[in-house]
């Protein structure tokens, strides 16, 4: 018998567990963690001629052990990324750069977005999986960036 789960994108974790997606995005992405956790406002970066979009993830719920005005910096060449959670609960990506259209950066903050999503929920999943006691029998990564993960469980 054969069961395909599709997930729906909804983030609700602590903030451990958002830092791990965030980094496994960042990493697979080639971004670097410029600054880990820091409290929102200690920054002082001169914002001239640098373009700015901010986005925030949809369908997210983040828990209440996520500390408000906490951010993390994460950089890729001239590109700036900030992932943070505001004081109303909130979690956005912001992006940044010089010479760099609105667009564009929009473009690298959805596919970012869209990369931590799937982290988390990929972490999610296979601890769940184990937890149930079923065993990976593989795992495919698809030429769209879709995982399928084949599992086994055998029942006395």
């Amino acid at each position: 018998m054969s069961t395909v789960c599709i997930l729906v994108p909804v983030i609700v974790g602590s903030w451990p567990s958002i830092v791990g997606a965030v980094t496994g995005a960042a990493a697979a992405l080639g971004f670097v963690v410029q600054e880990a956790v820091k409290e929102v406002g200690k920054s002082a970066q001169s914002q001239q001629q640098t373009e700015r979009v901010e986005l925030e993830i949809d369908n997210s719920q983040i828990a209440g052990q996520l500390q408000s005005n906490r951010q993390i910096i994460l950089t890729k060449g001239d590109v700036r990324l900030v992932v943070s959670r505001d004081h109303r609960g909130r979690f956005t990506v912001c992006a940044e750069a010089k010479g760099m259209t609105k667009a564009e950066l929009e473009q690298i903050a959805r596919q970012f977005a869209q990369k931590v999503t799937q982290c988390f929920v990929y972490d999610k999943v296979m601890r769940e999986l184990k937890a149930k006691n079923f065993h990976i029998v593989s795992e495919e990564v698809m030429a769209d960036e879709a995982i399928r993960i084949n599992v086994r469980r055998f029942v006395d």
